[in-house]
């Protein structure tokens, strides 16, 4: 039969582990906000650099436990058990309670969603399953998404985020292999302004929600005061980057 068409235009990554090897900047990130020390800073960049070896190496189980390692320490060294934004102490919102929990089994959403009768389960049993792919990196594909020049990229992380730092997805958006990459590493940032969220309809009073850097059809953006979840801990802000990416507006 025909083929299934897309009308792709575009995608959006948030936060996401797209090449373990140039993201492994957990120590990095802890050390500079001050939540650990040098002398375990440098333990963790040992942990991440036996990681990198078994990424080079092929070898992706041990690779998967070697990256797994530097963030089981995360809690017994910060004293924090929330490592999706280091300014929460625990979990806002436990991942298999809550409202959006009951929501995501209505009938209706399943049906939106077209899975069925499935009931959602977390993703325990297809993570168990897949992740030793998860040190494999996915860079090779999303140069040659961009080398083609039909699809806008946007890459997002939240500033607060230490499972995935933003820094990381720097190194990541900076390493890309496609025709811009020289002039995407040497563009400037700028300020993305928002409305003021206190600001009535028709307020002139902006501010700052962040931080984007682009060139051609790659945007790198730093969403402030954001964790791993951007769309739980900043809403407006997370609304108004995909109503801008969706409707091609710069973030400038």
């Amino acid at each position: 039969g025909a083929r299934v068409k897309i009308n792709l235009k575009g995608l959006a990554i948030g936060n996401g582990l797209i090449d373990p090897t140039n993201q492994m900047v957990y120590s990095e990130f802890l050390y500079e906000r001050g939540l650990i020390d040098n002398t375990n800073r440098q333990i963790m960049e040992k942990m991440e650099d036996e990681a990198r070896e078994c990424i080079a190496a092929g070898n992706y189980s041990d690779a998967f436990d070697a990256m797994s390692t530097p963030l089981s320490m995360f809690t017994k060294l910060t004293g924090l058990q929330y490592i999706y934004n280091v300014m929460w102490k625990y979990d806002p919102i436990p991942y298999k309670g809550g409202h959006w929990y009951q929501y995501v089994q209505r009938m209706s959403v399943r049906g939106a969603l077209h899975v069925g009768l499935s009931q959602w389960s977390g993703m325990d049993v297809v993570f168990g399953r897949m992740k030793y792919d998860v040190p494999l990196s996915v860079a090779p594909l999303l140069s040659a998404i961009l080398e083609t020049g039909q699809y806008r990229v946007l890459l997002y992380s939240g500033q607060l985020d230490a499972i995935v730092p933003y820094q990381g997805s720097v190194n990541v958006a900076k390493a890309l292999r496609w025709s811009g990459a020289e002039r995407f590493r040497n563009a400037n940032s700028t300020a993305w302004m928002v409305p003021e969220r206190n600001c009535r309809k028709r307020c002139n009073i902006t501010e700052s929600a962040g931080y984007a850097t682009t060139y051609g059809p790659l945007t790198m953006l730093l969403i402030r005061n954001a964790g791993h979840m951007v769309p739980h801990d900043q809403p407006m802000w997370a609304y108004n980057m995909i109503d801008r990416f969706t409707s091609g507006q710069p973030f400038d």
